[in-house]
């Protein structure tokens, strides 16, 4: 009989344990994002449209949420091209796509032809106060995306975003 008591008290203190413990466990599980969820990047990111047939060189600031100021922008790099292709304002070549925040500097760049991108490479990026613990640079013809996972002085982690959409002849830029 006291056998009995026993294993009903530890049974009780087994199942009480358990539904204490489940709630904390499912508060602290890391979640997952994959780089094909772009709905899952943070909306508190800035979002710029470029024409590129309106010049080579295009930039924006935006005022940020702790009052400091980035810059999303577009450049295009100088190659040789042919006489004729000056008459035709096209948005074909080659253009470096950077974000410039007060903590992460980030750029890539893209080849642009007939409206699709044609390739992409050179991401990179520099970084103050912040270390880099992940990275990763997905392409195809219409978008190019370079996410970087950081971390703040061990306080605070988060993930940078700057990726760039082409649709005709309009560049849509993110970054955040």
């Amino acid at each position: 009989m006291e056998v009995v008591k026993v294993l009903r008290t530890l049974k009780a203190s087994f199942f009480l344990s358990i539904l204490l413990i489940l709630p904390i466990c499912f508060s602290f599980s890391p979640s997952t994002a994959y780089a094909a969820e772009s709905d899952a990047v943070a909306i508190s990111g800035a979002t710029q449209d470029f024409d590129l047939t309106k010049g080579p060189e295009q930039s924006h600031q935006i005022k940020l949420k702790d009052g400091t100021v980035a810059v999303i922008g577009i450049k295009k790099t100088n190659e040789p091209s042919l006489i004729w292709d000056s008459y035709y304002n096209n948005a074909s070549g080659t253009w470096t796509i950077y974000y410039n925040s007060p903590f992460i500097y980030r750029e890539f760049k893209i080849k642009i032809a007939n409206s699709l991108i044609t390739s992409a490479w050179g991401q990179n990026y520099t970084t103050i106060g912040c270390t880099v613990t992940n990275e990763s640079f997905i392409w195809n013809s219409k978008q190019a995306t370079y996410r970087l996972n950081y971390e703040s002085m061990g306080m605070t982690s988060g993930i940078a975003v700057l990726q760039a959409t082409m649709e005709g002849s309009t560049l849509h830029t993110y970054a955040n």
